[in-house]
């Protein structure tokens, strides 16, 4: 068992290592590999009452800014959005939608929680792409990633968190695991043209 304190990024482990706590997920709850724009959260997206993500519909809706700027997310459960489990994962994995036209502005707390099976994969991905493809003014903290797949030809603006952070962006706590592979040149773990 371990408790997280985001306000320290302390993580307290009872009768474990951190290499032998295991996340867990709900399997049958995985991303379908799309969002619908009526995506509805709880909480109103102020400092006080943030969007509530619990999902990959409302993860996929969060991070494309179609909310508007200055809102604030914060995520209330693990997201798994591919089926890592399964035995070459990859070959059947959905894609992550997001590319260099869509901008985030705003404050995502990942709260401690997890994002696995991210998958910018193909060798296509453009420049500019990660969970985030751009973010301006914005505040990203407290994610960790697991089992994140990035492959691409592109030279510049790839990596996990975001391919473009633009101006006054500020990134803490965010943990990349082992388990993540990043295949591109010049390629970042957190932020692509930091």
């Amino acid at each position: 068992q371990f408790k997280y304190d985001a306000d320290t990024g302390s993580l307290t482990v009872a009768m474990a290592t951190f290499s032998e706590v295991a996340v867990v997920f709900d399997t049958d709850n995985v991303w379908s590999g799309s969002y619908d724009a009526d995506t509805e959260f709880g909480g109103s997206g102020t400092e006080a009452d943030p969007y509530l993500v619990s999902n990959g519909e409302q993860l996929a809706f969060a991070v494309s800014g179609a909310a508007g700027s200055g809102k604030y997310y914060k995520l209330v459960d693990n997201i798994k959005l591919n089926d890592t489990t399964k035995e070459n994962w990859k070959s059947t994995a959905k894609v992550w939608p997001w590319n260099g036209n869509i901008r985030f502005k705003g404050t995502f707390d990942g709260d401690g929680h997890t994002i696995d099976g991210l998958y910018l994969g193909n060798g296509n991905v453009q420049p500019n792409n990660g969970l985030f493809a751009y973010v301006e003014d914005s505040v990203i903290k407290n994610i960790i990633f697991t089992n994140a797949y990035v492959n691409s030809t592109a030279t510049h603006g790839i990596a996990i968190v975001t391919g473009f952070p633009v101006t006054k962006t500020s990134f803490s706590k965010i943990y990349i695991e082992e388990t993540c592979e990043i295949y591109a040149p010049n390629a970042k773990g957190v932020a692509g043209l930091a």
